[in-house]
């Protein structure tokens, strides 16, 4: 069986495949900074949060947010998902506020910024051009040659290939309601007898909402995702599933960039459909 004939009733048109290494450990999202800005505090976040992380500053960082408490920049929005214990991650988010206003340099527009810092578990799944060709360069929806109403597509949800699932994509502004681009509606259907969740992640806020197959089910169960806006929305979604001894653990997630590129506006179902 080849890897596109996997999928029930014929081959897919295409396929998607786990990246061979492990994704890194977070993703960080900034919005209301210009380009330049965003960069430079992007890097200064990131080496932040990884001196937090190793411990050797984290007395340090605290004094330093103490130090800069009552400056104004707390209308600066800041969520860090995961790189800190909740009860210091107030200290870590106010230090991130003065770098922010520090980098604008007093800019009133930075009062509307909003930085998010997040952990996403598992492998890392990509959607290159090639591979999500429903959508041409100008973002127009391109018909599949055959005359299928729906892409579909064969997904391997880790490097190992124990886990696979077949993904049909439609065009969202054909169904009733339609789908804008700033909106996915997601589905999950279960060929396996075990259960299977796909999760959503705002890298702000964490986990937001979820769908979920006890067991084998051709129904999908569906979530409708609007694109991130700060601590509102989904950056991406994540598979999950128990292995052994039951114990649940994350298979994988997109990439949110590729993500939303790739399924902007569209309905997406997955069916699971191969589980080792």
């Amino acid at each position: 069986m080849t890897d596109r004939g996997l999928i029930d009733g014929g081959d897919a048109q295409l396929l998607i495949r786990a990246e061979p290494e492990l994704t890194r450990r977070f993703e960080l999202r900034t919005s209301g900074l210009d380009p330049e800005a965003a960069e430079v505090v992007r890097n200064r976040v990131i080496d932040l949060v990884e001196a937090w992380n190793s411990s050797s500053r984290a007395t340090e960082i605290r004094q330093e947010s103490e130090e800069d408490r009552g400056k104004g920049e707390g209308r600066i929005r800041v969520g860090l998902m995961g790189p800190a214990d909740p009860a210091d991650r107030g200290d870590l988010e106010r230090q991130v506020r003065a770098i922010v206003a520090e980098e604008t340099r007093g800019d009133r527009a930075a009062s509307a910024a909003c930085v998010c810092y997040g952990y996403l578990p598992a492998q890392e799944l990509r959607v290159r051009p090639e591979e999500s060709p429903w959508y041409d360069s100008a973002g127009v929806w391109q018909p599949e040659l055959n005359g299928r109403p729906d892409w579909l597509i064969a997904v391997f949800l880790d490097v190992q290939g124990w886990n696979a699932a077949q993904l049909h994509v439609w065009d969202g502004s054909a169904i009733s309601p339609p789908v804008p681009r700033n909106q996915v509606l997601l589905g999950l259907a279960n060929g396996t007898s075990w259960p299977k969740e796909v999760w959503a992640d705002n890298l702000c806020s964490g986990r937001v909402a979820s769908v979920y197959q006890e067991t084998t089910n051709p129904n999908f169960r569906r979530m409708l995702l609007d694109a991130p806006d700060c601590y509102d929305g989904v950056d991406t979604v994540v598979f999950r599933k128990p292995g052994l001894f039951g114990i649940w653990h994350e298979v994988c997630h997109f990439e949110p960039n590729d993500f939303w590129r790739a399924f902007g506006g569209t309905r997406c179902d997955f069916v699971w459909v191969k589980d080792f």
